[in-house]
Formats: structure tokens, sequence, C-alpha cells
């Protein structure tokens, strides 16, 4: 009966374990990809025709901090991310890079508002990667770019 106790014990702290340093980790970033691809599918437009507004713009920069921020909780990112086909950590530095090429990319400025390039075609490449990179859906299309 004791051994009985003894193994409950052990698998339930086990199981804990594997919950709490693995599997919720890896929902969260999970989440994180889910809310870029829903900021980008929200405000598809306002990118593509170079015209968001400073909080989308706060927005790509702060998802593109939480994304690196939360691997780093993943204990065996790398091998995790082989099993569940989730980005590696080169392409999630890439997208990351990327997001925040972008949230410079569509920077208002109001004193130079009619000398200002227009940068669509840079942000729409951008995009791309992004979506390649992260594995995500930023636009309607039926498949993510590669």
């Amino acid at each position: 009966m004791f051994l009985t106790i003894i193994a409950g014990v052990t698998i339930f702290v086990i199981g804990q374990f594997i919950l709490k340093l693995i599997l919720e980790p890896i929902v969260g970033l999970k989440e994180t990809l889910g809310e870029v691809s829903s900021l980008f599918l929200r405000e598809q437009s306002g990118f593509i025709n170079d015209n968001v507004n400073k909080d989308v713009q706060n927005e790509v920069i702060r998802l593109s901090s939480m994304i690196l921020a939360k691997k780093q909780a993943i204990l065996l990112y790398s091998v995790f991310a082989k099993i569940l086909r989730m980005p590696s950590e080169s392409n999630l530095i890439e997208g990351c890079r990327s997001l925040n090429l972008i949230s410079y990319l569509v920077i208002k400025n109001s004193s130079d508002t009619l000398q200002r390039k227009s940068h669509t075609r840079e942000i729409y490449e951008e995009m791309k990667l992004v979506s390649k990179h992260l594995k995500i859906h930023i636009t309607y299309s039926e498949r993510i770019e590669t």
C-alpha cells in the first residue's frame, strides 16, 4: 500500500512537472502566435495600404517581444518544436525581426506626412516572411506562404 501511494505521488509530480514546465509554455506561445495572426487578419487593409494607427504599431512590437519571451520559457524548445511542428528558434527570430521591421515601416510621423515614402511593397514582403517563419496565417489565402 505504501508503494502504491509513493507511485501515485510520483506520477502526479511528474505530470505536474510536464504540464507546468513544458505544455503550458507551449500553449502560451501558440496563443501569442494566434494573436499575431488575428492582428494581421483584422488590420490587413491597414498594413497593405500602409495606414495603421499607433496602437496597432505598438501591438506588433509587443507581440514580437512576447513571442521571444514565451519561447525562452519552454525547456528543450528545439526538441518540442520538431515534435509539434512549431517554428524553429531561428525562424522565430527571423519572424520577430520581420514584425519589428513592419512596425518601423508603418510609423506615421506627422511632421513629414507629405514627404513620407510609402512602404506598401516592403510591408507586404515582410508579411509574407512573417507567415513563412512563424507558420501562421496573416492573410485570407488558403495556405501559409513558403
